[in-house]
């Protein structure tokens, strides 16, 4: 998860940093106060900005700027420095933002005050969650996307982390730091626009020392955070970070160089496919008498070319339309032949969302995965699940209410927050011998892009399971499969 730190607003909207956001402050003061209590007031923090005990400074300015009886983050004229700093900046460069947009992160964590990453739509979704709401940011890290302000927003002032006593709020909010803890054990963080000081505040620093406490102290954290770093670190700032449990890689020279990197992290790998694996496929549909050779030709691909040397099943599940006009997906060819008089080997729950969304699902990988309501809504998709997921038709169906919590489900659909765990049918749990503990839907077609006006059909889903052994999917086998899916796709348009 890439956490962004204040040279994020620098790059794009030339927003200050804090020793500069103090020296506007200053400024501020001796705007809308009067002059005898503004020259003072002012002089004071000069100086306290000399001792680099910036939280402290801040704490002055909000006491100059309040109003007796509230709270600082109550007083108009503190509520009005902030929106005088961050509210609808100049965007003048947006190479950052683009380069952050293309990792496609589900969730971005950020210490800013502004929105530029929600109005740069940097993350997949537009969630925007404050330390003040942990169950927000839970609900954002498990199964939803979007923006999380460790150090609050602008906009929301009492949510704003600025000075020392704001410091001392956000550290004795036990279930915020709960939170916020459990995002730094959870995931690989990627610090990004973030200094090396930055990492050491009195809040950062506190849950990134917890985090260092399990890792060992002699051969360092096998799963370290990143930061990325301009130029070449001293010894001891590598051996600071070490501590952390974060390590340092550079980027390159200048500022100017983090875009194009973040970038290249992005780029594809290249895969290398032989002729004659695509060769021998085409030759062997082409020469099927119908589609149901077609198909098994497709599936001994898949068992040969993709998983060479491990016990797979596939099944393919083809949508059927009945009488009245409802779709399902239906088994219609399960290689190998007469492996079992059952349908083994596919939810049909996840197996349906793979084809509705267009995309591979890897069990168990992706059970946190969250569901891409932006694609299936271009897909012109969205109403058709809605009013599935709504219809009083599901709730007479026995495997829904068995395995599915169906009310969340329709909640979590209407706030975009749905997950694939969400509706797993998992009937295999309770079978006292487990008939498989992985899986892979992959549709056909697979959607990687299309037009406004294309309508993508839906043939199918294949469903390849297996018990043992490591992941099924990487990117050598995700490119094989998709070949696979689109050869199975040519099959259903020439009608065969």
């Amino acid at each position: 998860m890439p956490f962004v730190g204040a040279g994020f607003g620098a790059a794009t909207a030339g927003l200050p940093g804090w020793p500069d956001l103090l020296s506007r402050s200053i400024d501020f003061i001796r705007q809308v106060l009067p002059k005898s209590v503004a020259a003072s007031k002012a002089k004071a923090l000069e100086v306290m900005a000399k001792t680099g005990d910036l939280p402290s400074a801040f704490g002055v300015l909000q006491q100059t700027l309040g109003e007796e009886g509230k709270e600082p983050f109550e007083s108009i004229q503190y509520q009005g420095f902030l929106n005088e700093i961050f509210h609808l900046p100049d965007v003048h460069s947006s190479a950052l933002a683009d380069a952050l947009r293309g990792l496609r992160p589900r969730t971005v964590i950020t210490t800013n005050y502004d929105i530029l990453l929600e109005e740069c739509n940097v993350a997949r979704g537009n969630q925007s969650a404050t330390w003040l709401n942990p169950a927000q940011i839970r609900s954002v890290l498990r199964s939803g996307s979007g923006i999380v302000h460790l150090h609050g927003r602008y906009d929301l002032p009492s949510s704003v982390i600025l000075s020392s006593a704001d410091y001392q709020r956000v550290v004795d909010d036990r279930d915020s730091l709960s939170v916020a803890q459990a995002m730094f054990h959870s995931g690989v963080l990627l610090f990004v626009a973030s200094s090396v000081g930055g990492l050491s505040d009195p809040h950062i620093g506190r849950i990134l020392a917890q985090f260092a406490r399990f890792s060992d102290q002699v051969q360092g954290e096998d799963s370290p955070h990143v930061a990325l770093v301009p130029g070449r670190l001293t010894g001891t700032e590598i051996a600071k970070l070490r501590r952390l449990g974060v390590e340092a890689v550079s980027y390159g020279d200048s500022y100017e160089d983090l875009p194009a990197f973040i970038t290249s992290i992005t780029e594809r790998e290249r895969v290398t496919v032989s002729c004659l694996e695509v060769r021998v496929l085409a030759e062997s549909v082409a020469k099927a008498e119908d589609r149901a050779a077609a198909m098994r030709q497709i599936a001994e691909f898949i068992t040969r070319e993709v998983f060479g040397g491990r016990n797979i099943r596939i099944t393919f599940c083809e949508k059927v339309i009945s009488g009245l006009d409802e779709a399902r997906l239906e088994a219609k060819y399960v290689m190998p032949i007469n492996a079992t008089h059952n349908v083994f080997n596919y939810p049909l729950s996840i197996a349906a969302w793979s084809l509705i969304e267009g995309r591979i699902i890897s069990w168990p990988e992706d059970r946190a995965s969250a569901c891409n309501f932006d694609i299936i809504d271009r897909l012109g998709r969205l109403d058709r699940v809605v009013e599935l997921v709504t219809s009083p038709k599901v709730e007479s169906v026995p495997e829904i209410s068995r395995y599915v919590d169906l009310n969340h489900v329709r909640d979590a659909v209407s706030r975009r927050t749905l997950s694939l765990g969400d509706f797993f049918q998992d009937w295999s749990a309770g079978q006292p011998n487990p008939r498989y503990d992985r899986f892979l839907c992959v549709p056909v077609p697979v959607v990687e892009s299309f037009g406004n006006r294309e309508e993508v059909p839906e043939y199918g889903v294949f469903t390849i399971d297996t018990l043992g052994g490591g992941p099924l999917i990487d990117r050598r086998t995700s490119e094989l499969l998709k070949l696979a899916s689109s050869v199975a796709a040519l099959v259903y348009r020439q009608q065969l």
